[in-house]
């Protein structure tokens, strides 16, 4: 290091001092500076993740929905289905019903005639 022209060494040691009070002072400033951008650069991090947790919570949700919504349907039909069929069988006993009762009144009635024609 050089001395300035009409610098007293004190003088030259306090100017030192004041350079590296100002280096110290600019290097905390820098070091606060990474410091709150890192923490920014977190905060930023977890609200993603929270975003995106939510959004696959959502999805979950929808799709638990849907399924749900999916499985009534189809317990509907098939219950649609059974109830359809429960008619289809007894429209068909009351047809054989109606078949065997016209079939029981005719024999009755040949039968009838039958004795009839025999007294």
């Amino acid at each position: 290091m050089h001395r300035k022209f009409n610098r007293t060494e004190k003088e030259e040691e306090e100017e030192e001092e004041r350079r590296r009070r100002k280096k110290k002072k600019k290097e905390e400033e820098e070091r606060r500076r990474r410091k709150k951008k890192k923490k920014e650069e977190e905060e930023e991090r977890r609200r993603r993740k929270k975003k995106k947790k939510k959004k696959k919570k959502r999805r979950e949700e929808k799709r638990k929905e849907e399924e749900e919504r999916r499985r009534r349907r189809k317990k509907k039909k098939k219950k649609e289905e059974e109830e359809e069929e429960e008619e289809e069988e007894e429209e068909k006993r009351r047809e054989e019903e109606e078949k065997r009762k016209r079939r029981e009144e005719k024999r009755r009635r040949r039968r009838r005639r039958k004795n009839i024609q025999n007294k």
